[in-house]
């Protein structure tokens, strides 16, 4: 999920961007012990296509509160939330399209229901492929740990810095 913001404009984003590198520090978050590495392929991509953006925040259900405050601080004029789904952008991804909603019922002020959210995600299926599983790209702890819905307090936001994409809590 990619949050951007903008001074009274829209930002364009292209949903065929190429990806690159993300530098990731080691942030030691109490809630579990050692570290928390968000890894992302999709979302790099969308990162990557939001030129223009005064603002960018790498969004997922875990900082959904804390990118929310991030965004109403600044009080943007503009504020755009893309679902990045999987295949850059080629096929929705249910999470993803869940964890917009729900930020944005967040930015509208809305406390929605964590529980349902939780029940929700359940719901959704693993990816299909049983490659992903076999081959640990695809940790199954990882829907729980999705499912820790506003566990972390800060954001993450990326900048652009000598041509990488730079992530660092907010």
């Amino acid at each position: 999920m990619l949050a951007t913001t903008a001074s009274g404009k829209e930002t364009a984003s292209s949903r065929r961007a190429s990806t690159s590198a993300i530098h990731r520090p080691n942030w030691n978050v109490p809630r579990w012990p050692g570290r928390r590495i968000q890894t992302t392929s999709n979302g790099t991509a969308g990162i990557n296509a939001a030129h223009g953006a005064d603002r960018i925040y790498a969004g997922d259900l875990v900082t959904a509160e804390g990118t929310a405050r991030a965004i109403l601080r600044q009080a943007p004029a503009v504020v755009t939330l893309v679902a990045i789904g999987r295949s850059n952008g080629t096929i929705r991804a249910d999470e993803d399209e869940l964890c917009a909603l729900y930020l944005r019922a967040r930015l509208e002020g809305r406390q929605p229901d964590v529980a349902a959210v939780r029940t929700l995600l359940a719901t959704i299926p693993p990816p299909p492929n049983p490659k992903l599983v076999a081959a640990g790209a695809y940790d199954l702890k990882d829907r729980e740990i999705a499912a820790e819905v506003d566990a972390i307090a800060f954001a993450i936001s990326v900048r652009r810095e000598a041509g990488l994409l730079i992530a660092e809590p907010e």
